[in-house]
């Protein structure tokens, strides 16, 4: 199910998208919930395979802890971030000279994530949301 919101107005640092439990993310929908923070830790095995996918696409590792890792994208000019959380996979663009291709970028990596991992997707910015 695809679900469109309005655009969020504020101004931006950065063009971010999020990957949730896509049960999660529907009840949050409906519910007006916008506290993300409470949604439920992913798979052990589901973020693995998702660390182990963004390798495969040509991420490299630019951070590793206990509770995230964070990678980035192999053109530097973009900074194109995304941090696996246990509860959330998160997108982020800085607004930088080249962000048009580093957010159209972002989407496709985002979609096909959720798509491969059966996740729900939020983008914010566009108001696309699919679970």
């Amino acid at each position: 199910m695809v679900a469109v919101r309005p655009q969020n107005k504020t101004t931006r640092m950065s063009y971010d998208i999020g990957l949730y439990d896509k049960t999660f993310l529907r009840k949050a929908i409906d519910e007006d919930l916008g506290d993300y923070t409470v949604a439920p830790p992913l798979s052990l095995a589901v973020l693995a395979s998702i660390k182990d996918r963004l390798l495969s696409l040509g991420y490299t590792i630019e951070s590793d802890s206990v509770n995230c890792t964070e990678f980035i994208h192999p053109n530097d000019s973009w900074a194109l971030q995304i941090s696996v959380f246990q509860t959330e996979i998160a997108f982020s663009v800085p607004y930088w000279d080249d962000s048009e291709n580093a957010i159209a970028q972002a989407k496709l990596h985002a979609r096909l994530l959720a798509q491969e991992f059966n996740l729900g997707l939020t983008d914010q910015q566009d108001g696309e949301t699919i679970y």
